[in-house]
C-alpha cells in the first residue's frame, strides 16, 4: 500500500498544480484579488556569519540594534487575527533570516503558525552553525507541526565552505547539524531534511563533494546560483566575488556537465517527482549563462509576498517595491493598494527577472502548463539516453 501511495503521489501533485494554475489565471482574468498562498518571512535580522555573497550578517554586526525591531510573537498573533481571511490559504511558509534559530522564541512562533495554519508546509533554512540550539528547537517543533522541513547550507568542502561563509568552523557545525537532523528524522519521519548549495565561481568545483556527502547521509541535495538582491541579501553592491552572470567560459562549461549529471541522478532517484527540480536546474544554467530572459508569468504580489522582520511587505525577495507595513496597515488594504497594483503591472510587463529557488519553484507550480510540456519532453529524453558518467567521476571534470 505504501509503495502504491508513493507511485501515485507525483500524479496527485500534478493534478493539484493544474487546478491551482487554472484558479489563479481565472481570478486574474476577471480582476479578482487572489489571496496569498506562498509567504517568505524574514524572522529576524540577526545573523552570526559574514558570508561573501550576502551582507545581512555585516549589517547586523554593524548595528545589532536592528534586530530589536523584529516582529514579536504578540504582534504576529495580532496580525493573524486581523488578517486571517487573507492569510488562511497559505500553503507554503518559509521562515528565513538572518539566521532563524537565533530567535529565542522560534518554537513559540511555530506554535502560533500551527494554530492558524495547521496544514501549511513550513520550511526553515539555516546556516547550521548552532547545532545544539537547532537540535533542541527542532525536537520540539517536529512534535508541534508535522508538515515541516529544514534546509542546511553547505557550499563545498571544509576550506571552501568556511571561506564563503566568513567564519572558521562553520563547515563542521553545519555537518553536525545535518547528522542531528537525520537522526531526528528517524524518530519523526515526516521531517524533511535537505542540504542547500549556493553556487558561485569560488565553489564551482565543489558540487560533487557535497552531493556525495548528501547521498552518504541520506538527505536531499539542491543547488542554486548566487543572486543579487537589495532587500533579501542586501548584496547588490557586492562585486568582489562574481555573481551568476560572471562565470568564465571554462568554469561555465564544466558546470554544465555537472548540472547534466546531477539532473540524471535526480531523475534516477526520484522518477516522475524529479521533473520540477529538473526544470529548475536546467533553467538555472540558462539564467547563469545570460541566455534566459523572463518569458514566463510571475505571480509575485499576486499569490505570494515577502515579509521583512520589521513588518515591511514586498511582492518578492528581489523586487525593491515596498507595498506597506503590517504593523500599520492590514494585508487586505496593502493587497489592493496603488503600490501593489503598480508592482503587479511592472511584474506583468517582465521588467524584472530572477531564478532564485523560492521564487522559481512557485513559478514552476503556477506556470504549470509550460512545466508539464517540459516534463513530457524530458521524460522522452530520459527513456532514450543513459547517464554519461557516475557521480563519482564528476571531480576530474572540474580540474
Amino acid at each position: 500500500m505504501n509503495t502504491l501511495k508513493e507511485v501515485l503521489k507525483p500524479f496527485a501533485w500534478y493534478a493539484k498544480m493544474i487546478e491551482l494554475a487554472m484558479t489563479i489565471r481565472l481570478k486574474k482574468l476577471f480582476g479578482k484579488v487572489y489571496k496569498p498562498r506562498w509567504v517568505i518571512f524574514q524572522t529576524t535580522n540577526k545573523c552570526n556569519l559574514l558570508c561573501l555573497m550576502c551582507n545581512v550578517g555585516r549589517e547586523f554586526l554593524k548595528n545589532p540594534q536592528i534586530a530589536s525591531n523584529d516582529l514579536t510573537i504578540e504582534e504576529l498573533k495580532n496580525i493573524f487575527k486581523r488578517d486571517y481571511n487573507m492569510l488562511k490559504n497559505i500553503s507554503f511558509l518559509e521562515l528565513t533570516g538572518g539566521e532563524p534559530f537565533m530567535r529565542s522564541d522560534l518554537v513559540e512562533m511555530i506554535k502560533l503558525f500551527h494554530n492558524f495554519l495547521p496544514k501549511c508546509y513550513i520550511w526553515i533554512p539555516t546556516n547550521g552553525t548552532l547545532p545544539s540550539k537547532i537540535e533542541k528547537d527542532m525536537s520540539k517543533i517536529v512534535k508541534i507541526h508535522k508538515n515541516i522541513g529544514i534546509g542546511i547550507s553547505l557550499d563545498g568542502g571544509e576550506e571552501v565552505h568556511d571561506k564563503l561563509r566568513g567564519v572558521k568552523g562553520t563547515y563542521k557545525k553545519a555537518v553536525q547539524t545535518i547528522k542531528a537532523m537525520v537522526k531526528l528524522r528517524k524518530k519523526h519521519p515526516w521531517l524533511d531534511v535537505m542540504v542547500s548549495f549556493t553556487l558561485t565561481p569560488l565553489n564551482a568545483s565543489e558540487p560533487p563533494i557535497v552531493y556525495k556527502l548528501c547521498k552518504h547521509l541520506g538527505v536531499r541535495f539542491t543547488i542554486r546560483p548566487m543572486h543579487l538582491s537589495p532587500i533579501f541579501y542586501k548584496n547588490i553592491e557586492i562585486r568582489n566575488i562574481a555573481n551568476e552572470k560572471n562565470f568564465d567560459e571554462t568554469t561555465f562549461n564544466r558546470l554544465k556537465k555537472v548540472f547534466k549529471i546531477l539532473v540524471q541522478e535526480i531523475i534516477a532517484n526520484d522518477k516522475l517527482a524529479a521533473f520540477p527540480h529538473l526544470y529548475y536546474l536546467e533553467n538555472a544554467i540558462k539564467f547563469m549563462s545570460g541566455d534566459m530572459h523572463r518569458n514566463w508569468e510571475c505571480f509575485a504580489g499576486t499569490s505570494a509576498f515577502y515579509l521583512e522582520a520589521d513588518g515591511d511587505v514586498y511582492p518578492c525577495t528581489f523586487l525593491n517595491k515596498k507595498l506597506g507595513n503590517l504593523r500599520q496597515t492590514s494585508l487586505r488594504d496593502i493587497w489592493i493598494s496603488k503600490e501593489a497594483r503598480e508592482a503587479r503591472n511592472e511584474i506583468a510587463k517582465h521588467k524584472c527577472s530572477c531564478w532564485v529557488e523560492h521564487e522559481a519553484y512557485r513559478i514552476i507550480e503556477e506556470d504549470f502548463i509550460r512545466m508539464l510540456m517540459f516534463s513530457v519532453k524530458s521524460f522522452a529524453k530520459m527513456m532514450i539516453h543513459k547517464p554519461i558518467l557516475p557521480i563519482d567521476e564528476l571531480k576530474p571534470h572540474l580540474q
